[in-house]
């Protein structure tokens, strides 16, 4: 298995550039008493147009300051907050006054933690404010003897490692001034998957937990949105024997809207590159997880982690949805007050996702040695 992973020159050299990384990050632990929540890719601009941001701006200020602040929640921005790679960071905090001095608060309460990713990688030379004061590359959280990595991504893709600030360059200067949004490996599904694929692998070596960001495409247990479909229906056809009437009514529905949306998938994905990180091994092991973004077009994405579980969850305005989705039929809570929801896409204790790393890396591990 680890000659199959590190078979290729580029991947080993990622590996070695991820290994560095992990070795230097700082460790705190993490108790069963803890809150977090994590978020990622916010891209936030000079409030116009083309500020990825603007669009749930509002959302995720009214999430942060009535949901997660009241409730304890340490809040940790895994990277690209700010878009430094188009926008001034003065202009930034000018234009997003009200946010920055809720990140304060938070700040000051000694409940932030700052990652730093490719868009906002400006922030590591210099201090603009006290909320990057204290960035980190990454971080290790030791949860009952087991690792979680925090880091955003764009570690793992080469363009970003060795033309970073060719990139920044051509953001600021061609595609700001003609109006043209990120286009990340948010929007590339082969760079997306390659990204993907290398940090699940060095997680699967590690035998790890990564939650990272970048890529904007929310994963759970390194599950894709068509896998963890296709494991909702697997679920549902296997429990419907045992359903009741109504139970098996709903979970019809269910099932024509898991459809639907595979389909949907299928048609949008027609092109991308092989989307399962597990089509070289034989089992499937829990060892990455993606927030997600805060610039998403149907809402925005995180990870929660709260008595030992760890949660997806999706906020969205109720007013401004547009299309259908396989996820309307999922129960919401409403921020009062609000026409913002809170919905659980999934979760699983971390004991349980630690348990199968460990118990299925080990039989991976035995088998090798036999082999």
């Amino acid at each position: 298995m680890r000659e199959e992973i590190l078979s290729s020159s580029k991947d080993r050299e990622t590996f070695e550039r991820i290994g560095k990384i992990f070795d230097t990050a700082p460790v705190r632990k993490l108790t069963d008493e803890d809150r977090i929540v994590i978020f990622s890719d916010l891209h936030m601009g000079n409030r116009r147009r083309v500020d990825d941001f603007r669009v749930n701006s509002e959302l995720f200020y009214r999430l942060l300051r009535d949901y997660y602040w009241p409730n304890g929640y340490t809040l940790i921005l895994n990277g690209d907050i700010e878009e430094l790679q188009k926008f001034n960071m003065p202009v930034i905090r000018k234009r997003w006054n009200e946010v920055f001095e809720l990140l304060e608060d938070f700040y000051t309460a000694g409940r932030l933690i700052k990652i730093i990713g490719n868009h906002d990688l400006e922030l590591s030379t210099g201090r603009f404010d006290s909320i990057n004061s204290e960035l980190l590359e990454a971080l290790r959280y030791d949860y009952k003897g087991q690792t979680i990595f925090l880091l955003h991504g764009h570690q793992a893709a080469d363009i970003f490692h060795r033309y970073n600030d060719f990139v920044g360059f051509m953001a600021k200067y061609v595609a700001y001034p003609l109006g043209i949004k990120n286009r990340t490996a948010a929007h590339d599904s082969r760079r997306k998957y390659t990204v993907e694929r290398r940090i699940y692998r060095f997680s699967y070596l590690k035998k790890i937990v990564s939650i990272i960001g970048h890529t904007h495409r929310p994963l759970f247990e390194g599950l894709n949105k068509r896998d963890s479909i296709r494991f909702s229906i697997e679920r549902l056809l296997r429990d419907y024997p045992e359903m009741g009437d109504n139970e098996k009514t709903f979970a019809r529905s269910q099932i024509l809207l898991y459809k639907d949306e595979l389909e949907n998938l299928e048609r949008r994905e027609k092109n991308s590159p092989e989307s399962s990180f597990y089509h070289s091994e034989d089992l499937v092991l829990p060892n990455l997880f993606n927030s997600g973004a805060v610039m998403g077009k149907n809402g925005a994405t995180g990870i929660e982690i709260e008595r030992g579980n760890i949660r997806l969850v999706h906020w969205f305005d109720e007013a401004s949805r547009t299309r259908k989705s396989y996820m309307r039929s999922l129960p919401a809570e409403n921020l009062p007050g609000t026409s913002f929801h809170r919905r659980l896409i999934r979760q699983d204790h971390l004991e349980y996702i630690f348990n199968r790393i460990t118990l299925l890396g080990w039989v991976d591990s035995l088998e090798e040695a036999e082999d």
